[in-house]
């Protein structure tokens, strides 16, 4: 089968706009700001790692590593994952 217009891209044409058209963000400024997350989540792992304490949202309030050995246990690995791994696409 053959398209009555091949001029035209289909029954369903492309949307008018989009709304990332023209935002264009350039490297250097997304180096800074991954920069700075990642020093502010490593920073948070070495907070926890010097008071032995937590975040924990759903009590908003920061416990010991013994009242919730899991979850400081996952803070540091996954904040220390994270927070190298941000680095590390930088440096490439």
């Amino acid at each position: 089968r053959r398209a009555h217009n091949p001029k035209v891209a289909g029954s369903n044409p492309a949307p008018a706009t989009n709304k990332f058209v023209g935002i264009k963000v350039r490297p250097l400024v997304m180096d800074i700001v991954r920069t700075f997350v990642a020093i502010v989540v490593l920073s948070y792992v070495a907070y926890c790692l010097v008071k032995q304490q937590v975040w924990i949202r759903k009590e908003f309030a920061w416990k010991t590593r013994e009242e919730y050995p899991k979850v400081f246990l996952m803070s540091i690995i996954g904040g220390t994952l994270i927070g190298v791994l941000m680095l590390w696409n930088l440096v490439r």
